[in-house]
């Protein structure tokens, strides 16, 4: 990791755009999936992207700019069955991105959570009372 922002910035001179849109699927109930293949998904999913933020925001904040976008998914609002380990994963990362978000108020950098579909917008419409 460390390794290619370093390119990046050897390259281009600055970090202006972080895109965190890794991820893996652990499919299976949850009583029956190992912790240690959920571990290895929330590795991906969560730690990877707090990695990278760590990583690119003290650079971020000392040019006082650039923009953090966390891709998430529609399952960290709305979970299957045999997806909870994914959902759950997911909903970290978009609780952690708005955490970050409210910290980063008072400076110029950016930090949009990516998770809503339009799939999602339609059906909070038709629950919304009306």
């Amino acid at each position: 990791m460390r390794g290619c922002i370093d390119w990046v910035l050897a390259e281009a001179g600055r970090l202006d755009v972080l895109v965190n849109n890794a991820g893996r699927l652990v499919w299976g109930p949850v009583e029956e999936v190992p912790l240690s293949v959920a571990q290895r998904m929330f590795e991906a999913n969560f730690w990877g992207a707090a990695r990278m933020v760590n990583a690119v925001l003290p650079g971020m904040r000392a040019r006082h700019q650039g923009r953090v976008i966390v891709v998430s998914s529609v399952a960290s609002w709305v979970t299957v069955p045999l997806n909870g380990y994914y959902s759950a994963s997911k909903a970290a990362l978009s609780r952690y991105a708005e955490a970050l978000r409210h910290e980063l108020l008072a400076v110029e950098d950016r930090v949009r959570a990516c998770q809503e579909t339009q799939q999602l917008r339609l059906a909070r419409q038709r629950q919304a009372p009306r």
